[in-house]
């Protein structure tokens, strides 16, 4: 596949890549950064997602991305028998309910 003007190798945009970056390195690369991959299991990786959810939603997506595509790399070179994320919760938005009002 040839890459847009802005893509990079991999068909997302260098802004969606910035975005990643910026992702792993705050709320990945310190925190899980030091395991091996083998180490990483469902219930850590979900309770660090949803950590970061409680404050920044669309972050902890991020990040859930971020690790899926890492692990789902390590479980096609088979590193690992699975990948523990795909088993993770996604992080929810919590949305206030829509004031209810006369449409008159």
């Amino acid at each position: 596949m040839d890459c847009v003007e802005g893509d990079t190798e991999d068909g997302i945009k260098a802004q969606t890549e910035h975005s990643y970056r910026q992702t792993w390195i705050n709320h990945g690369s310190g925190q899980l950064g030091a395991l091996r991959i083998a180490e990483l299991l469902t219930s850590q990786a979900n309770a660090h997602i949803q950590s970061v959810a409680a404050t920044a939603p669309t972050t902890a997506g991020y990040l859930r991305i971020i690790l899926r595509g890492m692990y789902g790399l390590a479980a096609r070179f088979d590193v690992i028998d699975r990948n523990p994320i795909t088993e993770t919760r996604t992080a929810k938005v919590k949305r206030k309910a829509a004031a209810c009002g006369d449409r008159g």
